[in-house]
Parts: structure tokens; sequence; C-alpha cells
């Protein structure tokens, strides 16, 4: 539950029309850890939602802009932008370091002047694991083990981006005791499967992948997921190369 004294990483700033849009980079932010504000309120602005909002801000480092078609029309988001540059000019007069202004934008959404002063990472013509990517890099987060689960478009855009990581694939439902790791360029895990290009699937057929740049981190995926009892077999021929 949120105090009055938390402070946060970063203020999320979004319509409510847009809430669901939010829910992936809700989940990335929670898997890096990054501590945020994220208003799920439908409530009409009024001063102690604007109270609230106020307080939030003044304790978030980074501003995350979520911006579509809805954004334009939306004078609460603009406000909240000049809020928070207001207090960054505060912030850089007590010698406190600058925040960082993230703007992530979805289709119908046109960038204005700061945003191209900013960093700007676009959404609109990309897999979302890609854009996911870029915010985390703007954010200085490590990435930790991913979950491709039903989403094969993205999964592929992460082993061609990161050849050199590591994936293992899990079957659903299976309670194995062993998981065997791969290279993201291994063939087991990168080429299609099926005899019918209808069913070439990775993961939204009978297996998911969970993909990370190190194997210790999903090692220590598969020992959580199992209860420590999940150790990864390290005997794919991919490996020694």
């Amino acid at each position: 539950m949120n105090t009055d004294t938390q402070q946060y990483d970063v203020f999320v700033s979004h319509t409510h029309a847009d809430i669901a849009l939010c829910e992936p980079l809700q989940q990335a932010l929670d898997r890096w850890g990054v501590r945020y504000w994220f208003d799920t309120s439908s409530a009409v602005i009024g001063n102690a939602l604007l109270s609230e909002v106020l307080s939030a801000m003044q304790r978030s480092q980074h501003l995350l802009r979520i911006c579509t078609s809805n954004t334009n029309a939306s004078s609460w988001m603009q406000r909240e932008l000049g809020m928070f540059l207001a207090f960054e000019t505060a912030r850089l007069d007590q010698g406190q370091p600058q925040g960082k202004i993230i703007t992530v934008r979805f289709d119908g959404y046109s960038p204005d002047a700061i945003d191209q002063t900013r960093l700007f990472v676009d959404a609109a013509e990309k897999p979302t694991a890609a854009s996911i990517d870029d915010v985390r890099r703007a954010l200085g987060r490590d990435m930790g083990a991913v979950v491709f689960d039903g989403s094969d478009a993205d999964y592929l855009w992460w082993i061609c981006k990161y050849s050199r990581g590591y994936v293992i694939s899990v079957k659903r439902g299976a309670n194995s005791g062993s998981l065997m790791l791969h290279r993201a360029n291994c063939g087991y895990v990168s080429s299609p499967t099926g005899r019918d290009p209808g069913d070439w699937k990775f993961t939204e057929g009978g297996v998911f992948k969970v993909t990370a740049l190190t194997g210790e981190e999903l090692q220590l995926w598969a020992q959580q997921r199992n209860a420590s009892r999940a150790q990864l077999v390290l005997t794919c021929t991919c490996l020694a190369t």
C-alpha cells in the first residue's frame, strides 16, 4: 500500500482509456523492481485527487508518458507534464540530479517539441517486446528472465536482437524437474516446429519460452518456479560454440 512518504522511481502518465494498453509495461516494471506510481482511479479530477497526484509526482524520479490518440485530447496529461517540469526545475535549483522524461508513442500520437528533446520510444511499428526493452534501457535496468507466452512475434524479435542470449522451452502444465538450456540462436528454439507451416509455433502452442542474457538468470527462474527442484540440463550442443 502506498504511503505519504513512499519514493517512486517512475510516475506513469496515461489516460484512463489506455489503462489496458499499459499492462505489459506494468508487468515489466514489476519484473525490473521499479517502484512506480500508476493511477487506476476513474474519479473525476478534484482537489483530493490533484493533491495525491502532485504528492506522488514530487516523490518520483522520472516521468514515463504513455501517448496514444487519446493523449491529444487529454488536458490532464499536459498538466502532469507541466507539473513534472516545474518539479524538475526546483530539483535542479537545489542541486539534485535531473529526472528523465520518457515518451512511449503509440499509433495516433504526434510527438511534440518536448518529446523530441527527451527520451523517445516509438512503439507504433515494432513488437511490444522491442518497445519495452527500449524503456528498460532508458531506465538503466537489468533485463532478468523474460517469459514469452502466446506472443511469437515478440519472442522472435528477442532471439534476433539477443542471439547470444539464452532460452529454455517449457511445456505447458509440465512439472518436470529438469529443463534444457539453449543459446538463442540454437535451431531447436529458433526454427519452426511442426510439419504444416500453419502449425509453426514458438510460444503459442504447447510450449512457452523463457529468455535471459545469462544462463544463471534462467537457472534462478527455474528454481523459483519449481520450488528449487528444477535444474537446467546444460547438454545442448549449441552451448559448446
